[in-house]
């Protein structure tokens, strides 16, 4: 699969620049890292993982995040 920009997507770097922005307080991080579990990209498939860091993104003050906290992985 193809990013918009026509570069290969590679997940597993995704996280390792997600891992780095998390380490620097960036506030996506939560929100992105547990989407990415619930679609098991670059991750595991992982319901329970990806709704702590659906938690830590609503308590942190997303508001997409306090809206549903729904995993699926239509969400």
């Amino acid at each position: 699969m193809h990013h918009r920009l026509g570069v290969p997507q590679d997940d597993a770097q995704a996280v390792y620049w997600w891992a780095k922005a998390a380490k620097q307080g960036n506030a996506m991080v939560p929100r992105n890292f547990g989407g990415m579990h619930v679609r098991g990209e670059g991750v595991p498939e992982d319901y329970v993982r990806a709704y702590a860091w659906s938690s830590i993104s609503a308590a942190e003050g997303s508001a997409r995040s306090k809206k549903g906290k729904k995993i699926s992985p239509n969400a």
